[in-house]
């Protein structure tokens, strides 16, 4: 026999890892001691052996078998999972647990509830533990893509509200998932007329209103300053 990794001597068997996962067993069989299920065969990283036979596999689940007069070859729902290290004694077995990562915990901020047809959007959403990103419930807005790095962008094709959830998941398969989210995509309004009169009268009566098509428009002054008496929202007043 060559490429074994591990060996453990039981009461009256013995058990080999080879190097390519399989476990070998020999010795006195009366209770099934040397019979090696299929699941022992792969992808194997330690054995243990007592009056019975204990596998720990790769990905953290444990292999028991052979004797069972105390429960010590029925494997708990805790032991297969996230075990790292295994033991075999008489009449029981032993397991240790890695302690899990902590899921995901998202950042304090939200993305713009606001996005305009046609312009360019983006957000970056943050998470501990160094998460992939991906959507979890409802629809992104049409022209946006969630990266697994968490950069949400794209530009808006259609008005819409959309509403959507985002997963985070970290290395241990922890997740954590934001409330739902809903962005609005509207057009950019857009001026009927292009501007009001450029010339008035001191004490004359002035009127003017803005009119502009597209959803929800309202309208604000963002550079500049009013003639002394005109108001907002139409520019109406004395001037």
């Amino acid at each position: 026999m060559s490429d074994v990794t591990a060996i453990s001597a039981g009461t009256f068997h013995n058990l080999a890892l080879k190097a390519d996962g399989p476990v070998i067993a020999w010795g006195y069989d009366a209770v099934e001691l040397t019979a090696v299920p299929a699941a022992a065969m792969s992808d194997v990283t330690a054995v243990a052996a007592g009056l019975h036979s204990l596998a720990l596999k790769a990905d953290g689940s444990v292999i028991a078998w052979g004797d069972n007069s105390y429960g010590q070859a029925t494997v708990p729902a805790a032991a297969m999972s996230d075990v790292t290290a295994i033991s075999a004694g008489g009449g029981h077995s032993l397991a240790i647990r890695s302690q899990p990562a902590p899921a995901p915990v998202f950042g304090a901020t939200s993305p713009p509830a606001l996005a305009t047809v046609s312009e360019p959007y983006s957000y970056t959403f943050t998470a501990s533990e160094n998460p992939t990103f991906t959507v979890g419930s409802g629809t992104l807005p049409d022209g946006l893509t969630l990266s697994p790095e968490g950069v949400l962008s794209g530009t808006p094709t259609r008005e819409d509200d959309f509403t959507f959830t985002a997963v985070a998941t970290g290395s241990t398969r922890t997740t954590a998932e934001t409330a739902p989210i809903t962005i609005k995509a509207d057009e950019v309004p857009v001026f009927v007329e292009d501007s009001p009169p450029a010339s008035t009268s001191k004490g004359v009566a002035y009127a003017y209103t803005f009119q502009a098509v597209g959803n929800s428009v309202s309208y604000s002054v963002t550079a500049g300053t009013l003639p002394a008496g005109l108001k907002r929202p139409e520019f109406v007043g004395d001037s």
